[in-house]
């Protein structure tokens, strides 16, 4: 049986055609600010509120416990000592529901993808999606469809 969470990681990396690095405007570095004032926090509530509008607009019961999870991934454990980022254009097919399987759907489409270069004791990296709506910056998650909810519980239950 195929592992969900590799699967999704997989289809939402190979789904990014990376051009040279973008510039950061004044919005995205506010957004990667707020992302590591909540990581230095340990707070997932300051995370929450970073999640675009409409993605959390489509969470429902069904999937709620994979929002929970997803929030918990941005979130580094350890000391942050300092910090580097870097964000790449990206790019989705538009047939997205043959992509990923009927596992997701993307209720935003990403315009960035985001990588954060955590320095602490073991150094760490920490990836996002994101896309802006009103001039803000907000992270892009993909929604797990029901099918995809029971390939999710089947691989956090394995671990």
């Amino acid at each position: 049986m195929r592992n969900f969470i590799f699967i999704l990681l997989v289809s939402l990396l190979s789904a990014t055609l990376v051009f040279a690095d973008a510039a950061t405007d004044r919005q995205q570095t506010v957004f990667i600010q707020n992302w590591v004032a909540a990581i230095k926090n340990k707070n997932p509530e300051q995370i929450k509120i970073l999640i675009h509008p409409e993605c959390l607009s489509a969470i429902t019961s069904v999937n709620e416990d994979y929002l929970n999870y997803y929030i918990n991934q941005l979130i580094f454990n350890g000391e942050l000592k300092d910090y580097k980022f870097k964000l790449s254009k990206t790019s989705m097919p538009s047939n997205q529901d043959d992509y990923f399987d009927g596992l997701v759907t993307m209720p935003v489409i990403p315009a960035y993808n985001i990588e954060l270069k955590i320095v602490s004791d073991n150094n760490v990296r920490l990836f996002g999606s994101i896309s802006s709506l009103n001039g803000q910056w907000y992270f892009v998650i993909p929604v797990p469809t029901e099918k995809g909810m029971e390939q999710f519980r089947l691989t956090v239950n394995k671990q």
